[in-house]
């Protein structure tokens, strides 16, 4: 049995019809674990046609066991309303095809195929991913529609969760408690985390005195979601008042990364910030881990951040917000409330200046990381495949 895959995910395609994961974190290796249940995937995303990027180090998405069904590509509410039409059109001929389906919400996409397979009658999966409420909550987003944005959001994705026949979370409770499914319905959580035994670190960085110390963080810079701003502030405070010099590296490309160089120019905090932009492929992320001494990440919303995990698995330090599900990753100690780059540096400055504390807090989360290893996680992701895929051979027999 094949599976139809609905997620909000921007693709690229080359003018040879090739496809690639420019904009996005879904790769190929993403779906080896559908792959063990179901024998191709079929994904239904936006794409853009154009051979005006460089490919030339981009991995191919589209294989013989990888498919990808367009929708029209557009970015932004307008676009949304403009294609709404068609791509209801298009999802509704998608979720026709003779395959069982899982939809990756939060997402207008998945709330739309959620609304036509009910009216199908026809089973479906969803993964939830994200929490809109956070995600459009205030300096979270910017838009004159963002609080119509969150609350229609937030029902929405109730609705949606509550609809389906099958669920997986990223977390193991933060996403359930807001967004349940019916009773009864079938639930699992499973962290979206692909590391290996392999790629675990096999003892954690060991913090030493130098004069310049980097911290380290990852995220898109589309929106101001993982808390660019409050990052540069705490940068800014680190310099002003107290003695120590740290620079910020940031991994991650999108629209505000010039108005974010230009600011931290502004704030003179420019030698002590470098925009990394989209770094590939995934051993570059974890060699600049390596080099690193500390991980930051300011996040306003998050289901359960993969970024982070990737940095307690290399023996990191960590210091975050306490949103979504990273207090099932962190300690208290560790976790400071979004919007708050005061202590955001505070914290930053215990680390860097406690080298008993730095280190025992890298071999903390080096231990802790392993719970996300994937054999380890993988078996409840199979389970809720097979559950889905029962659920959609039922629906046929019938």
């Amino acid at each position: 049995m094949n599976l139809v895959f609905i997620t909000n995910a921007r693709f690229t395609q080359n003018n040879k019809g090739e496809v690639f994961g420019i904009h996005t974190s879904i790769n190929k290796n993403t779906f080896n674990h559908y792959l063990k249940v179901f024998n191709k995937i079929i994904v239904v995303g936006r794409v853009e046609i154009t051979d005006d990027i460089d490919y030339s180090k981009a991995v191919r998405l589209d294989s013989d066991k990888i498919s990808i069904l367009p929708l029209p590509y557009f970015i932004g509410l307008k676009g949304y309303i403009f294609n709404n039409r068609k791509v209801k059109k298009l999802l509704i001929n998608y979720l026709s095809i003779d395959a069982a389906i899982i939809l990756r919400v939060p997402g207008s996409f998945g709330r739309m195929s959620a609304i036509i397979l009910k009216k199908m009658k026809k089973p479906f999966g969803v993964e939830v991913a994200g929490d809109p409420w956070d995600l459009y909550a205030p300096k979270t987003f910017n838009h004159p529609l963002r609080s119509l944005l969150r609350y229609q959001g937030y029902f929405s994705l109730k609705r949606t969760v509550s609809k389906t026949s099958a669920a997986i979370y990223v977390t193991k409770n933060a996403l359930q408690n807001r967004y349940p499914t019916k009773k009864n319905t079938y639930s699992t959580f499973a962290s979206n985390v692909l590391i290996k035994k392999e790629e675990f670190k096999s003892k954690p960085n060991l913090l030493l005195e130098k004069e310049e110390y980097t911290l380290i963080s990852i995220g898109t810079l589309d929106q101001m979601y993982k808390g660019p701003d409050d990052l540069l502030k705490a940068i800014l405070i680190l310099k002003n008042n107290f003695n120590l010099f740290v620079k910020l590296k940031w991994l991650g490309e999108g629209k505000y990364k010039n108005e974010l160089i230009n600011r931290s120019i502004v704030m003179g905090i420019g030698d002590r910030v470098e925009f990394m932009g989209s770094i590939k492929p995934k051993q570059m992320v974890i060699d600049m881990l390596d080099e690193s001494d500390i991980f930051v990440l300011a996040s306003r919303t998050e289901g359960l951040p993969r970024a982070l995990i990737e940095a307690m698995s290399r023996g990191l330090p960590c210091i975050s917000t306490n949103v979504g599900g990273i207090p099932e990753l962190l300690n208290s100690s560790e976790l400071v409330s979004k919007n708050d780059s005061v202590n955001l540096a505070k914290k930053t400055f215990k680390v860097l200046s406690n080298f008993d504390y730095a280190n025992k807090l890298a071999k903390d989360n080096l231990i802790k990381s392993y719970e996300y290893e994937y054999e380890l996680i993988n078996e409840r992701r199979i389970d809720f495949y097979k559950y889905v895929k029962s659920l959609t051979m039922s629906y046929k027999n019938n």
